[in-house]
């Protein structure tokens, strides 16, 4: 639908991720890390986008281990 409005393909990408991230909250959407390849194809260029979440300096992959309560907040 996005293409037929003149929507380019990254719109219709965006547009994928969006009604996906409602679906699988858990694991993707506009508020979550993403990986992304855009060619242009007038300039011959690919560019990359690295949405990738990062956590703190100060993070452990243990760091909530038996603290359900700090875990949850």
């Amino acid at each position: 639908r996005i293409l037929s409005v003149n929507g380019s393909a990254v719109d219709a990408t965006i547009a994928a991720m969006f009604c996906n991230g409602l679906h699988n909250q858990q694991s993707m959407g506009l508020g979550g890390g993403f990986f992304m390849t855009v060619y242009i194809k007038e300039e011959e260029k690919a560019y990359t986008v690295n949405a990738r979440d990062k956590a703190p300096a100060a993070a452990s992959k243990d760091m909530f281990n038996g603290n359900f309560d700090r875990a949850s907040k």
